[in-house]
């Protein structure tokens, strides 16, 4: 692969690590997601250290489950920020909404009041009782 695995510079690593990121992240995200089938033993046990199937010791193992664990974080914190946003927007728009119809229900309430047609109405009201 020509291009490079980008690596967050939030991501805790010493800059080794985060040169093996950026060289083999992709190769890592392959096997790990079994998008690309093993082609060497040093690889085959790499997917059976990320899978869990036999203990994580190798140093390419340990930091490709360090990254997604971290990434994994990291997605659901800013889905929690996002999810707070829109909370907060969608509060706002309620107040806003009810101070709005609350105006609203009283500047008709005074318009009313203040027709003429209803000062004429309340003046003659009872011009034929008289």
């Amino acid at each position: 692969m020509d291009r490079e695995f980008f690596v967050p510079g939030e991501f805790p690593a010493t800059p080794e690590e985060r040169a093996i990121l950026r060289r083999w992240g992709h190769v890592f995200q392959a096997l790990d997601a079994g998008e690309r089938q093993p082609e060497t033993k040093r690889q085959e046990l790499f997917v059976e250290e990320v899978h869990g199937v036999i203990y994580a010791a190798s140093i390419s193992a340990v930091l490709w489950m360090r990254f997604v664990s971290w990434s994994k974080a990291r997605e659901e914190a800013q889905q929690r920020a996002r999810q707070e946003e829109a909370d907060r927007f969608e509060r706002g728009l309620q107040q806003t909404k009810a101070k709005f119809e609350a105006e609203a229900a009283e500047r008709i309430k005074r318009q009313e009041s203040d027709s003429w047609y209803t000062k004429w109405l309340s003046a003659h009201e009872f011009d034929d009782f008289r």
